[in-house]
């Protein structure tokens, strides 16, 4: 969704930090450790809030890299869409890595992370 708003609207009117720092803050509300209990391949880690810690660790790196690169972005006159989703993907990665309990869980979110190193 990010990339194709990134897409439509003109330079003038893009707030992309507003939506990216919307989807870290309702992705950091939904992966809370009291948000529910242990679904498919990913574990509440047993009491240790192991995950739990990583994924919010993940989530305050990622608003820090956005709010330090606007400026960075303004400077270079770069569309702010392709970057935020590459930090975007590249979270994604990292909090399923925290939340995996087996190997092939553990390998989709290494994966999912490395993609906006190859871009």
């Amino acid at each position: 969704m990010l990339l194709v708003v990134d897409t439509i609207l003109p330079r003038e009117r893009q707030r992309a930090g507003l939506a990216v720092d919307s989807i870290l803050a309702a992705t950091g509300w939904r992966s809370s450790p009291s948000w529910g209990s242990h679904h498919g391949r990913a574990a509440p880690d047993g009491g240790r809030r192991f995950g739990a810690f990583f994924k919010v660790l993940f989530l305050i790196s990622a608003a820090i890299t956005i709010l330090l690169s606007k400026h960075y972005l303004e400077v270079e006159d770069a569309r702010p869409g392709e970057y935020y989703f590459l930090i975007l993907c590249a979270t994604l990665g990292m909090m399923v890595m925290a939340a995996g309990i087996d190997l092939v869980t553990l390998f989709i979110g290494l994966e999912t992370m490395t993609v906006p190193s190859t871009c």
